[in-house]
């Protein structure tokens, strides 16, 4: 019996300690990805940073001590870029929204302080951590992109501005050539009347 107890005992034991260090391996896979990752990942509490990686405090110009603790509307201007109904508060919207369930994918443009703006693709999705419900935001910055996509339209309109000149140019030689041979044409015709081809020419 009592072989019987110490085997029960211990097989319950190794399953524990296996099950445990799944849990640890799984946490340490977790822990290395969002310390890791490039974008900017976020846990909220109620609409406050509660934790966050070192690629947003990066994004944000600041510790991540310092980080935590304050709103992504801390960090957001009056006004979206081209969107003239869409201030701060439609951040918070959309944060009540995704803390509902409803996951948001979204552009927003954030002002870190003196820092320039930063453009970028939230991912707002509902997490549960440690049996507490909280946000996980992902902040993808595409401020590289954005910037690119400006200098290419400006390229194109410069290109569309060169196209246009070099018409106008054109249309205007042709012109120019039909009066000045007209013109010729006329002092030609009007033989040595001083007056006239004085004011021809």
């Amino acid at each position: 019996f009592i072989l019987i107890l110490f085997i029960v005992i211990y097989s319950r034991y190794r399953t524990k300690k296996t099950a445990n260090l799944r849990l640890q391996i799984s946490e340490t896979k977790y822990r290395t990805l969002f310390s890791d990752s490039g974008d900017g990942i976020l846990l909220l509490d109620n609409g406050v940073i509660a934790e966050c990686n070192r690629s947003a405090g990066a994004m944000f110009k600041l510790d991540i001590e310092k980080l935590t603790g304050k709103t992504l509307r801390e960090f957001s201007p009056p006004r979206q870029p081209g969107k003239e109904k869409e201030p701060p508060a439609a951040l918070e919207k959309r944060i009540q929204s995704a803390a509902s369930g409803n996951s948001q994918r979204f552009y927003w443009r954030f002002t870190p302080g003196d820092a320039e703006p930063v453009d970028t693709i939230l991912d707002l999705k509902k997490v549960t951590i440690d049996k507490k419900d909280m946000l996980m935001v992902i902040a993808h910055d595409i401020t590289e992109q954005m910037q690119l996509e400006a200098e290419r339209l400006k390229t194109v309109k410069l290109e569309t501005i060169g196209i246009l000149s070099d018409g106008i140019a054109h249309d205007f030689n042709n012109l120019l050539t039909v009066i000045l041979g007209n013109l010729e044409m006329a002092q030609a015709a009007n033989g040595q009347n001083q007056e006239t081809q004085a004011l021809l020419k």
